[in-house]
């Protein structure tokens, strides 16, 4: 198992024991993680492109802040001409 498998191993456990103690705790119901695995599955594939979408995009804003002070910086650096 790669760390990928074992990362989203971990987090789809994680997901339905979350919510298996939810609806244990609102609505009395016993499911257990076996049955929960496929929802969980997809609650995970689904936060986890959110996060990553915006991990991206705070990325990106890093890189277009630097590359415009790049540009500042550079621009400086013109010799004036007579």
């Amino acid at each position: 198992m790669n760390f990928d498998e074992l990362l989203t191993t971990k987090v789809i456990h994680e997901v339905s024991t979350l919510l298996r103690d939810q609806l244990k705790k609102d609505f009395d119901l016993e499911v257990g993680n076996m049955e929960l695995a496929p929802i969980s599955k997809q609650v995970a594939r689904h936060v986890g492109a959110l996060f990553f979408n915006a991990g991206v995009q705070a990325a990106l804003e890093t890189v277009r802040r630097r590359t415009a002070d790049l540009e500042n910086d550079i621009e400086c650096l013109e010799l004036p001409v007579r």
